[in-house]
């Protein structure tokens, strides 16, 4: 019953998460929020989880109040629905909604109680808000003072056994200081990878719609955090991934039932932590790249050809794509069961 709850609410996350995107060209798209909310109300309040269920209830009294979205409600629902999947993750661990659930929600039921989203953006530091900002440009600076600072105390250091008992033992409490900054700065950098997965998601069902096909994306890992920059890198490779699998690996539907798979194709990106490292899957269950077709149809174009053969598990997941795409030391892994399964596995610091 839990891993139903679970799944459902977070299919409501990444529907918010979507239509806070539309909110400002579609105001339509309130329907679409205040039926999410009241989906979830019902489902929460099953399980007994109060304090989502009150968030709910308030939150579907006003947007169902709204005849257009307030300023900064797009920006309010967004942090929502990242901070609901964040509880999510909690429950699943625990099976319970702990204090640190209500806490972490607290915030957006005082913002949705005062009606009054602006406090709550200045608060959280959103950008286009009076809230502090600091960009990653502006770390990297820091982060460069403080590696000049770090090679000073090393030189320091090589004289600490000539100083007096009670410097030497503050010089190594500025030691212990000067690491805690550094792991505070590089922290800063850090994000979860849970809104990169959510912008995957609506980029899988807009092509899905585009293309005809019926397609699931199931996000694992959202809660871990990576370096930005990281991150970012990751993203461009992992959109090209999930175009190749949309457009050459997940059959139409009739296809896929005809083969006696589910109409639905699924695209699995799992994130696991392994060590100091990150560990990125993608797969997909469709059939992948027939070489035998792809190979006729350049013929038909292009004439007779010798093509330089492709071991079987190169094929169809983008990797040279992927190879060039990243401006740090990755390693990578392909995998590929013929006609059912192919995907890549990137390995990055």
């Amino acid at each position: 019953m839990l891993t139903d709850y679970l799944e459902e609410a977070r299919n409501i996350c990444q529907a918010l998460d979507s239509a806070s995107y539309r909110l400002s060209r579609e105001p339509s798209a309130l329907k679409e929020v205040m039926r999410l909310f009241h989906t979830l109300k019902g489902s929460s309040g099953f399980m007994g989880f109060d304090t989502i269920t009150e968030l709910c209830h308030l939150a579907e009294d006003r947007v169902s109040a709204m005849d257009k979205p307030p300023e900064g409600f797009a920006q309010f629902l967004r942090s929502l629905a990242g901070t609901l999947e964040e509880v999510m993750g909690e429950i699943e661990s625990t099976g319970a909604e702990l204090p640190s659930c209500r806490e972490k929600l607290r915030p957006f039921v005082e913002a949705l109680s005062a009606e009054d989203y602006s406090v709550f953006l200045e608060a959280a530091g959103f950008e286009g808000s009076p809230g502090i900002r600091i960009t990653p440009e502006k770390l990297d600076r820091i982060l460069a003072f403080l590696g000049e600072a770090e090679a000073t105390k090393n030189r320091l250091s090589r004289e600490r056994s000539r100083l007096p008992r009670d410097l030497a033992r503050a010089f190594h409490e500025l030691e212990l200081s000067m690491d805690a900054l550094r792991d505070e700065i590089m922290g800063l950098r850090m994000v979860d990878m849970g809104r990169y997965l959510r912008r995957l998601g609506i980029l899988v069902q807009e092509m899905a719609d585009q293309l005809g096909k019926r397609v699931e994306m199931v996000a694992l890992g959202s809660e871990i955090q990576v370096d930005k920059a990281v991150a970012d890198g990751v993203m461009d490779a992992m959109v090209h991934l999930i175009r190749n699998a949309l457009d050459h690996g997940i059959e139409p539907p009739q296809e896929r039932e005809r083969l006696g798979k589910p109409p639905a194709g699924r695209i699995t990106i799992e994130i696991t932590q392994e060590g100091n490292r990150v560990r990125i899957a993608v797969s997909d269950d469709g059939a992948g790249v027939g070489m035998e077709k792809l190979r006729a149809k350049a013929e038909e174009i292009y004439g007779k050809m010798e093509l330089e053969p492709l071991d079987n598990e190169s094929r169809g997941v983008g990797y040279h794509q992927i190879f060039y795409s990243f401006k740090i030391q990755y390693s990578f892994g392909i995998f590929r069961n013929q006609g059912y399964r192919s995907g890549i596995r990137v390995f990055g610091c």
